[in-house]
């Protein structure tokens, strides 16, 4: 199980981007493009628990457009709007 003094929070979801389960993703630290790390952490109901990254996108400096496996319509990623990243 994953704790708080194993993450660090880098950002949050903002809301679906598209229909194809791509997601905005505005980060604090750009580590997750400089780091050699397949996932993102995202707490949900109280559990840190981990996504894998199918490609991600920046939209701008501190935007990005990410789409995690098995997340592809519109409804799954809607699910994901304004939680917290973690690396």
């Amino acid at each position: 199980m994953i704790t708080d003094k194993e993450v660090f929070k880098i950002g949050n979801l903002i809301k679906p981007h598209g229909i194809k389960g791509e997601i905005s993703f505005a980060f604090d630290n750009d580590i997750f493009d400089r780091a050699d790390c397949p996932y993102l952490i995202c707490k949900i109901d109280g559990i840190y628990v981990p996504f894998f990254i199918e490609e991600y996108r920046f939209k701008g400096k501190e935007t990005a457009l990410i789409t995690f496996e098995d997340i592809d319509s519109e409804e799954k990623a809607q699910r994901f709007s304004g939680l917290d990243v973690y690396f």
